[in-house]
């Protein structure tokens, strides 16, 4: 009889279903389109937040000036500015050079701009203020390179998008003596330099946004690109200062307003939480999708349930109890859910691998995969 009883139960619920698998199927599609678009989102955005970490050995603040740039006798005065260590400030000189040649396919073309970032440093205090981490080459060659000229350092990002790695060319254009062919004397993982000093938002020196950063001399910079001063500047401080007070000696010193210090995990929380809240802000549009979506999956079993109110009253004129049927329509809507469910979770897992794997094509970035479980579980 339990037998029977099952069978008829599972027989019912598969003729309620069937009877209006079109709208059904409408419904779940839906659900499915909402949260793979979700969870698309924020496995990439996870993904970008939770691959960006500021190496262990990096500069502690960033001084910038709105200005005008500093001469020698500035930068000299700078240096010796009370707070600052001896020996421990770095001129970072930039520049935003065009490629000689067309190097991005035509695909990319239309999305990524024909220029590149190069960031002016001393290799030896360079290297030696920024453990940068070497994905080709080692440092004790790459500085002996960069000192002999016209050499750079790129970031992984771009030997991904280009693969190029250590002694390919690279053509620059240069204001100065047109385009010039520099060597690539290493591969290291970005540490977010350039994020970092675009919120500083350097003035046309970043009116062309670019497609990845490279590292070079200051000489390279100032005799190829033109940079005739240096706008901003990465520095240690002796331990126990105050940011806030060195910067007030360095305007007093130098002589110049309108500078500013900025600490590098102060700028990286800001910047984490800036993107935390517009993943957020962006995250509600499938989100209200998903919302509307339920309210079809619950219009759904009502119109099934007007629909069959006659055939309801003969399965209780039959046997049947109201809980009986109260689990009927419950069976109904958490079937749909789950459909829609389990092929949303798939989609999206299917977009976030795609969008990782176009990511790492188009701009190079290629961040590890952070799933968001505790959002997708929700």
């Amino acid at each position: 009889l339990w037998y029977s009883y099952r069978r008829a139960s599972t027989t019912i619920l598969r003729q309620q279903l069937s009877s209006g698998i079109w709208r059904a199927a409408g419904t779940c599609a839906a659900l499915m389109v909402g949260l793979a678009i979700l969870i698309a989102m924020e496995t990439q955005g996870n993904s970008l937040l939770k691959g960006w970490r500021i190496p262990d050995k990096f500069p502690d603040v960033f001084i910038v000036s709105w200005m005008s740039a500093l001469n020698d006798a500035q930068l000299a005065m700078l240096a010796h500015t009370k707070g600052i260590r001896p020996g421990e400030l770095m001129p970072i000189a930039i520049a935003s050079p065009e490629f000689g040649s067309n190097i991005f396919a035509l695909g990319q073309a239309a999305i990524m701009p024909e220029a590149t970032m190069f960031f002016g440093i001393d290799p030896e205090q360079g290297l030696k203020m920024m453990e940068l981490e070497f994905r080709e080459g080692n440092p004790a060659d790459a500085v002996r390179m960069l000192k002999m000229g016209r050499h750079v350092i790129v970031t992984d990002e771009f030997r991904q998008l280009k693969h190029l790695g250590v002694g390919d060319k690279l053509a620059l254009k240069t204001p100065n003596h047109g385009i010039v062919d520099y060597t690539i004397a290493g591969v290291v993982w970005s540490p977010g330099i350039d994020v970092i000093t675009g919120m500083f938002d350097m003035g046309r020196q970043f009116d062309q946004r670019t497609a990845a950063s490279i590292f070079g001399t200051l000489t390279d910079a100032k005799n190829d690109f033109g940079v005739d001063g240096i706008r901003l500047f990465a520095a240690n401080l002796d331990y126990f200062t105050d940011k806030d007070k060195v910067l007030d000696l360095v305007q007093k010193e130098v002589g110049l307003t309108g500078m500013q210090a900025g600490d590098v995990r102060q700028i990286k929380h800001a910047i984490e939480t800036a993107f935390g809240n517009l993943l957020l802000l962006v995250s509600a549009v499938p989100l209200a999708a998903m919302a509307v979506s339920s309210l079809g999956v619950a219009n759904t079993i009502m119109a099934s349930i007007r629909t069959r109110r006659w055939q309801f009253g003969i399965y209780r004129s039959v046997g049947f109890t109201r809980s009986q049927l109260l689990r009927l329509v419950l069976s109904e809507g958490i079937l749909v859910g789950i459909v829609g469910g389990g092929m949303g979770l798939a989609a999206g897992c299917l977009l976030a691998v795609d969008s990782r794997e176009l990511s790492r094509v188009v701009t190079g970035l290629y961040p590890p995969l952070a799933m968001p479980w505790g959002v997708i579980g929700l």
